[in-house]
Formats: C-alpha cells, sequence, structure tokens
C-alpha cells in the first residue's frame, strides 16, 4: 500500500532535503506541497493526505490551528510531522496530537524513526482486511494474518487462528499489497509475511520464520526470492 503525504513547508532546503529521503521510500508517495496556511488546509481537504510534514510557521501566519480548522470536515485527519527550527513548537506540536517532531535539516535516521512510528499509528488503526471471494465477504483480523501465499491469479491467507483453515480469495498478490499496511512485507513472487509474526532472517540463505503462537508455537519457513533480498533487508529490519 502507498501512502500518500503532502509537505508543509516554506524553508525550500528542507523541501528538497525531504523529497530526496521520501523518494527512497518504496511505501509512500508526495500528493503535493504548499508555503501557505490557506492552501495547506485545501490540500488537506481535498487530498485527503495519510501522512502531513508540517512547519507551523508559514509564508501568510502560523499553522497551529490548522489541524483545528480541518477537523470537522475530514473523516479521519492525517499523522502529522512537525518540522521546525525552535524547540519552543515541540510543546504545540505533543498538543495537537503531532504524530513527531523533527527540526531542520532532516536527518535520515530521525526520518525512518518517524516514519515507523507512522507505521505503528496506521496499524493501529487500520483493524480488519475486508475481501470478497465466491463464498461472500471475508473479515480477518489483520493482527491475525501470518503470511499470504499466492497460487496463479488466486491467494491463500493464513491466520494464527488455530481453528482456521487457509481462505482462498480471488485476488492477485499484487491486489493485495496494495490494500495492507506497511507491516506485511512481500519477499518472494508467492509470499507476504506480517513482520509482526517473524522470528528469524537468513540473508545468506534466502529464507525467513514466522513464530505462529496461536498454532503451538508452529513456526513457518518462507523463502526469500533472491530479487525480493535488498527489500526484505530495507524493510523488514525496518518496519517492525
Amino acid at each position: 500500500m502507498k501512502h500518500s503525504f503532502l509537505i508543509i513547508e516554506k524553508n525550500v532546503e528542507t523541501i528538497a532535503s525531504l523529497r530526496l529521503a521520501m523518494s527512497r521510500m518504496d511505501s509512500f508517495m508526495e500528493i503535493g506541497s504548499t508555503s501557505s496556511v490557506k492552501m495547506a488546509k485545501s490540500l488537506i481537504l481535498e487530498q485527503q493526505p495519510h501522512l502531513v510534514f508540517l512547519n507551523l510557521a508559514l509564508d501568510d501566519g502560523l499553522a497551529v490551528d490548522l489541524l483545528d480548522t480541518v477537523r470537522p470536515h475530514c473523516q479521519s485527519l492525517p499523522a502529522v510531522i512537525i518540522i521546525a527550527d525552535h524547540i519552543k513548537y515541540a510543546k504545540v506540536a505533543i498538543n495537537k496530537d503531532a504524530l513527531y517532531f523533527i527540526t531542520p535539516p532532516v536527518d535520515l535516521a530521525e526520518l525512518q524513526n518517524a516514519l515507523q512510528k507512522f507505521a505503528r499509528h496506521v496499524y493501529n488503526s487500520q483493524k480488519h482486511l475486508i475481501i470478497k471471494n465466491t463464498q461472500g465477504y471475508h473479515f480477518f483480523l489483520l493482527d491475525e494474518i501470518t503470511h499470504i501465499v499466492a497460487e496463479n491469479s488466486y491467494c491463500f491467507i493464513h491466520t494464527d487462528n488455530i481453528n482456521s483453515s487457509p481462505v482462498l480469495v480471488t485476488k492477485s498478490m499484487k491486489d493485495l499489497t496494495e490494500i495492507l499496511p506497511v507491516s506485511f512485507v512481500r519477499v518472494h513472487k508467492s509470499f507476504v509475511v506480517h513482520s509482526k509474526y517473524l522470528s528469524m532472517i537468513s540473508t545468506s540463505k534466502k529464507f525467513l520464520e514466522l513464530k505462529i503462537k496461536g498454532r503451538q508455537q508452529e513456526v513457518a519457513k518462507i523463502p526469500i526470492s533472491a530479487s525480493y533480498l535488498s527489500i526484505v533487508k530495507k524493510k523488514l529490519l525496518f518496519v517492525r
């Protein structure tokens, strides 16, 4: 799943460094930017981003009350990462329920910490996966999905529920990866794993293990294909 983000910032250098850093993050896509409080409100309401990078001091004033202004008009507020030169804005960020506070210039390690917190935020807010197949609609608790296995244009969804068999769904792996949160990572053409259940990775032997607690500590051994090895190193050692 690609998460959309807006950059609301007036410093050109900060915008450039943020764009460069975010261009390396496969799960994110920029959908707009502005240095205006007025335009920021319009963009948030029109684009409904998942994430906003926000400098509270903009060209046409302070954006302190921006979230409160758009709150009545949004089905769900975007997560917000505050970018500010002055530590005095940290208290404002906390009071406005910001996800994270970053001081420029943008540090890649700090940005990764912020995005890791965003990943947990998304996962905690998204509880279910609803999939239709020939039998009807299936409701899966995301927390219970351990891994997904593709067979041609169909997939089997495996869970840690000891009373449930893998469920066949009439969706391709590509379709499923577009709607799953970032804690689910594709490690092979035919396998997606839930990082929550990850217990071991061998990059040299190209496999990983999932510990499935609901099935009496069953361990599922999943292959990692060479073409996905770099993704595994980048994502599974970060998303968790």
